[in-house]
């Protein structure tokens, strides 16, 4: 099998409500997310906006999300645009990984895949494991940054060690293509920024009890063009389709 024949399997988001939101305030942003729960959109929107005009980092996200999808406020993407950037700047993965995907798709921004490699290696470098897939995705096709095969195992192998099969299925796939010396530089590389980029990262158990419960949807798979050839670079594959929509996309 060629690059050219590889077949890059990518995530379809879905946001999970409540246990993924590592919040700075609990009580004030978490009553905007039981108002989404209940789809008390108005109710939920005036908890975060308030919030996100204090400065408060996943209010500003989920803030977004709001007028993303026009839940208790009219639609708005380029103001989701800009609270999606106030909380990246802060440092939120989640925010800097949808910054990273409107910018990778042309989505009310300039679609430039060099800030969207840049926003997905920030949220992916903080264990986000769906910017970790793109990075993977980017390392591959030479997409916004230079072609590196070992670097796009890397990335897969950090976002299946999270759970996520699609980046599981896509670093097999590539090691098809990888000679053994390849692939050991490669689980060496792993081993090394899986200390950094998810250990560091992971929630305490009774978090990840709650993150995993069987209640929460499983993300969506759908199969995605094929990646060209490190020897004969050609036009990149998409890397994400349009972000879920619903309350799931509040975390």
């Amino acid at each position: 099998m060629t690059f050219q024949q590889f077949s890059i399997i990518l995530l379809s988001i879905v946001v999970f409500i409540g246990p993924l939101l590592v919040v700075a305030d609990e009580n004030n942003v978490e009553a905007g997310v039981e108002a989404v729960e209940k789809q008390d959109y108005m109710t939920a929107f005036q908890i975060f906006k308030s919030l996100a005009d204090q400065g408060n980092a996943e209010a500003q996200h989920n803030l977004a999300i709001l007028y993303r999808q026009g839940k208790g406020v009219m639609q708005d993407e380029k103001l989701a645009a800009e609270w999606f950037r106030k909380s990246a700047d802060q440092g939120l993965p989640s925010a800097q990984f949808y910054l990273g995907h409107m910018y990778d798709t042309g989505e009310v921004v300039e679609k430039n895949p060099e800030l969207a490699f840049s926003w997905y290696q920030k949220a992916a470098q903080q264990g986000n494991p769906m910017a970790q897939t793109n990075l993977g995705v980017a390392y591959i096709s030479g997409e916004g940054v230079k072609q590196d095969i070992i670097l796009a195992y890397v990335w897969f192998s950090l976002a299946a060690s999270q759970g996520l099969t699609t980046a599981l299925e896509n670093r097999n796939e590539l090691r098809k293509e990888m000679s053994e010396e390849l692939v050991e530089n490669a689980q060496r590389l792993t081993r090394e920024y899986f200390s950094k980029y998810v250990a560091p990262f992971q929630p305490p158990a009774s978090q990840y009890l709650r993150r995993n419960h069987p209640s929460f949807p499983e993300p969506h798979q759908q199969n995605r063009p094929a990646v060209p050839s490190s020897s004969s670079p050609q036009p990149p594959a998409s890397k994400h389709p349009p972000l879920g929509h619903g309350k799931d996309d509040i975390h």
